[in-house]
């Protein structure tokens, strides 16, 4: 499976990589919904997966891309040390010239 670039990268820093290229994945107003919470703009969006990352550990395995270029739908597999694991969820992104301006969590 072929995920672009940018989606690549986020789920890279995700599982652990520097959240420096965060900055580099979404534009500047991008929104993040997430456990029925909204996170708004980089700083926001930086301090959700810092969060996240510091409250279990986890692993995001992409299996499966739908949707098109503009809406791309990815499934994950997430395994780690929370409650219900492991869980399938979708990643519903909306893009904006190759950065993702919003991000849907189911």
């Amino acid at each position: 499976m072929q995920l672009p670039n940018t989606i690549a990268s986020f789920f890279a820093i995700g599982n652990g990589a520097d959240l420096v290229g965060l900055r580099d994945c979404f534009t500047a107003d991008a929104v993040v919904h997430d456990e029925r919470q909204t996170h708004t703009g980089i700083a926001a969006i930086e301090a959700w997966l810092a969060a996240a990352r510091a409250a279990s550990e986890w692993q995001a395995e992409p299996f499966e891309i739908a949707g098109d270029a503009g809406h791309p739908v990815v499934q994950v597999h997430l395994t780690g040390s929370f409650p219900g694991s492991p869980v399938t969820l979708a990643y519903r992104f909306a893009m904006v010239d190759g950065r993702i301006a919003e991000l849907e969590i189911r």
